[in-house]
Order: C-alpha cells, then sequence, then structure tokens
C-alpha cells in the first residue's frame, strides 16, 4: 500500500513539473520571451553601430548594435528586427568604426551565445519598437 502511494505521488509529481516545450518559445534569440522592456516613455539614448565580420572576433558579427554607457559600464543589445531600421542606418555598414545617437524603446531578450566580461558589461538581444537619430 505504500509503495504504491508513493508511486502514484511520484508520477503525479513528475508530470506536474514537466518542462514546457522549448519549441514553442526558445530560451534565447529572436523569438524568445521579453526580459524587460525599454517603454518609448522612458526616452533612452544610446547610439548604433554595425559590427561586421571583420572584426576580430565573430561575437555577433554582422548585425546592427544599440550601445548604452559610458565609462566602464556598458549595456550592448544586437538588434533583432533589421527592418525597422530600413536604410536610414546602412552608411554604418561600410563605416563599421562610426557610431550614430539615437533615441529608442523595445523588447530586451536573451541572448543564445554568452560571452564572459566584467559584470559592468551587459548583453542581450532587441526587438526594437521605435528608433531614430538624435
Amino acid at each position: 500500500m505504500k509503495t504504491a502511494l508513493l508511486i502514484i505521488t511520484l508520477v503525479t509529481v513528475l508530470l506536474g513539473c514537466e518542462k514546457k516545450n522549448t519549441a514553442e518559445t526558445p530560451d534565447c534569440g529572436f523569438e524568445s520571451e521579453t526580459q524587460s522592456t525599454i517603454p518609448e516613455s522612458a526616452n533612452a539614448i544610446g547610439r548604433i553601430s554595425y559590427k561586421a565580420q571583420n572584426e576580430p572576433d565573430s561575437f555577433y558579427d554582422n548585425h546592427f548594435w544599440v550601445t548604452v554607457g559610458q565609462g566602464a559600464v556598458y549595456r550592448h543589445m544586437i538588434v533583432c528586427n533589421r527592418d525597422i531600421l530600413k536604410s536610414d542606418f546602412d552608411e554604418l555598414i561600410s563605416d563599421t568604426k562610426k557610431e550614430i545617437e539615437v533615441i529608442f524603446s523595445g523588447h530586451e531578450k536573451e541572448v543564445c551565445e554568452k560571452r564572459f566580461n566584467p559584470a559592468t558589461i551587459s548583453y542581450s538581444r532587441i526587438t526594437l519598437t521605435s528608433i531614430e537619430r538624435l
């Protein structure tokens, strides 16, 4: 009797703790859940640049990046929805040293490829909801 009760309890707990299907919502990247939101009302100001494939490392090459910060504290956000940029920032593709100051909003998501840097530097993906030059 005790064994049967233990088995029923164990099966109930295991079925109740079944992990959600990650195929529906990945843990990282474009389609992952939003970790935080930067609303338009925040008037967030950053700099947009383009990281080309010819950089010394291959960490999220060929993507636009929005960076917020100064000194030793930086938050780098790799743009998920490049189409929102239209052709407004294409000049950055040919001049990867250039940055343009922008005001933006969007939904931050987890990066899939992790990079271990000092705690003052962070990386995320961002699905922009608005962006414009300052």
